[in-house]
């Protein structure tokens, strides 16, 4: 998963609470705890694929060759 997706899953999971708590429907409470532990489960690996939308920053080589 790259940081998008992961913004986007993170929207979800935002949207899901917020329709739980005006609802408070045993089945938006479901839906907001189900994407609250995916996004809990990718928080605990602390990372994510590269994106390929921006560039990695890299260092200049100290002798102006490629890094």
């Amino acid at each position: 998963m790259n940081e998008k997706q992961f913004l986007e899953l993170v929207g979800q999971m935002l949207d899901a609470q917020q329709k739980y708590f005006k609802s408070r429907l045993q089945g938006d409470l479901i839906a907001a705890k189900d994407l609250e532990k995916r996004v809990r489960a990718i928080v605990k690996v602390g990372h994510l694929e590269p994106s390929l939308e921006k560039p990695v920053d890299t260092q200049p080589a100290l002798f102006g060759g490629k890094a």
